[in-house]
């Protein structure tokens, strides 16, 4: 079963790095990958920021600006082969605006 490690920049609690386990063939949209962080922590949507496979930042606000999601782009590979795992990494912060609050 293919799984999404999603790495925490946050080095405090709560916001711990976390699985997630998901069957093949689900459909992986931006929004769907917000709404699991958002399900395990409760934050605010709009100040969550996931990082794209080349480490740009990604908010929320912006999604429809976004080219379709890929879960492809964040597959992990086998360091001695090369070779692809089942196994996705993903990157996430928080980045608040003025105004803005965590929950």
């Amino acid at each position: 079963m293919p799984q999404i490690i999603f790495n925490s920049r946050i080095k405090t609690l709560p916001f711990n790095t976390f699985v997630f386990h998901f069957e093949n063939g689900r459909i992986l949209t931006w929004t769907t990958i917000f709404d699991i962080i958002y399900n395990k922590y409760g934050i605010n949507k709009n100040i969550l920021r996931l990082f794209d496979h080349r480490n740009k930042p990604i908010d929320y606000i912006n999604l429809v600006k976004l080219d379709k999601f890929n879960i492809d782009n964040f597959v992990m590979h086998y360091v001695n082969t090369g070779e692809k795992d089942s196994c996705y990494w993903i990157s996430f912060d928080l980045f608040a605006r003025p105004g803005q609050k965590l929950k």
